[in-house]
C-alpha cells in the first residue's frame, strides 16, 4: 500500500478502485493517507521510533552484506545476502527487549548479472504486537480490500506485522511466493 502524506485525520475506507487494485496489482495508493486502524498506528509508532537507526546501521555494514553465514538453520534464509547483518542487529535489539526481529527477506535480482545483487530486509514487529495481545479487527473497509471474497475476511488473522527496509537504488526482488499452511489438509486452496 503506498501512501502520500502521512496519517489523515478520521476514518477513511479504502475506495472500491483502490481495493481492486490491491487485489489484481498488489498495491493501491491512497493519497490521503491510511485508513484509521489500530494496527497501522502500531506500526508507524515503531518506524518512527526505531526505522532511521536500524537503516543506519544495515548501511554502516553494506560491505558485509554478502558474508556467508556460519550458522545453518536447515532454510535458505541464512544464505542470502544480509543475513549475518540482520541477525547481529536482531541480538542487540533483543538486549533492549524490543520485540523487533529484523531479517534478511528475498533479495534483490539483477537481470544483468543472473544473480543476487543485493539485501532486502523485512522488520517484523509480530512479536511487540503479541505482547500486547489479541490485535483489533480491521474495520471493515480495510477488510474488504485485504481479503475480497466475503469467505477469506472469516476468520482472518495478521501474519505479518512490520517494514521493509530496502537499500535504494536496488534491483527488484527476487521472484518467489510466500505461501505458508501448516494444515494438512489446505481450507481454501486457492
Amino acid at each position: 500500500v503506498c501512501c502520500h502524506g502521512g496519517m489523515a485525520p478520521g476514518s477513511i475506507s479504502p475506495t472500491l478502485e483502490q481495493a481492486q487494485s490491491l487485489q489484481e496489482k498488489g498495491f493501491a495508493l491512497l493519497p490521503q493517507g491510511l485508513p484509521e486502524w489500530q494496527g497501522f498506528e502500531f506500526v508507524e509508532q515503531y518506524h518512527r521510533r526505531y526505522a532511521q537507526r536500524i537503516n543506519e546501521y544495515l548501511a554502516n555494514n553494506k560491505k558485509r552484506w554478502f558474508e556467508e553465514a556460519d550458522w545453518d538453520d536447515d532454510t535458505s534464509a541464512s544464505q542470502r545476502p544480509g543475513a549475518v547483518v540482520a541477525k547481529e542487529l536482531t541480538a542487540q535489539l533483543e538486549k533492549e527487549d524490543a520485540g523487533i526481529y529484523v531479517y534478511a527477506t528475498h533479495a534483490s535480482y539483477s537481470d544483468y548479472i543472473e544473480d543476487w545483487s543485493g539485501p532486502r530486509f523485512y522488520v517484523s514487529l509480530v512479536e511487540a504486537a503479541q505482547r500486547r495481545g489479541k490485535a483489533p479487527r480491521a474495520p471493515d473497509g480495510i477488510a474488504s480490500a485485504l481479503w475480497a471474497h466475503a469467505e477469506d475476511r472469516v476468520g482472518t488473522y495478521v501474519t505479518e506485522m512490520g517494514w521493509t527496509a530496502v537499500p535504494p537504488e536496488s534491483d527488484a526482488q527476487e521472484l518467489h511466493a510466500d505461501i505458508c499452511c501448516s494444515w494438512k489438509k489446505v481450507p481454501m486452496p486457492r
